[in-house]
């Protein structure tokens, strides 16, 4: 039976060393696999580097960096809005729902939110506080899923826009130049 054969295999001090427990490497397989993935990660941000060979992926970079400032900007802005509706959950529903009992465990539910992936128990939020949870939500989803995401891509578009006018002007003056002459 399978039971004598383990019995068996484990009597035998000899084949004992051969298998050792690979207990005491997992934790070195685990940063292995972190410093890979790590490696993989900053290899895509090189290889875009090399790509900006090709006219719309320098138009990216340079509207990215363009609009660096602005977008820091908009996500301390944003960072503090979710931080705010975070706190705001916590002390509502912190006691009665386990997707919002602390800080952290808030911002990931709201992100999730935000994003339209959230499986929260509105039902059970409700029973926490029936007069304020829509009031929340909707103020929630006005303020971080559609003014938030619309002030980012209005920012971006403006800076595509700026490059996009900055780069018609230099085109012009160089015809122009070259009539002059």
């Amino acid at each position: 039976s399978a039971e004598e054969l383990f019995l068996d295999f484990y009597a035998d001090e000899d084949k004992q060393d051969l298998y050792n427990d690979p207990l005491p490497l997992r934790s070195t397989y685990k940063e292995m696999n972190k410093m890979i993935g790590l490696a993989a990660f900053i290899t895509v941000f090189k290889f875009l580097k090399y790509v900006a060979i090709f006219r719309s992926t320098t138009v990216l970079w340079s509207t990215i960096d363009k609009a660096k400032g602005q977008l820091f900007t908009y996500l301390v802005v944003m960072l503090i809005i979710m931080s705010s509706f975070a706190l705001l959950c916590v002390m509502m529903w912190g006691y009665t729902s386990k997707t919002f009992h602390n800080i952290p465990s808030a911002v990931f539910s709201l992100v999730r939110l935000s994003s339209g992936e959230s499986e929260l128990d509105y039902q059970e939020l409700k029973r926490g506080d029936a007069s304020f949870t829509p009031i929340v939500f909707m103020g929630f989803v006005v303020f971080v899923a559609i003014i938030g995401m619309n002030l980012m891509i209005a920012i971006i578009t403006d800076c595509k826009m700026n490059l996009a006018s900055l780069s018609c002007t230099r085109c012009a003056s160089r015809r122009l130049c070259d009539r002059k002459f």
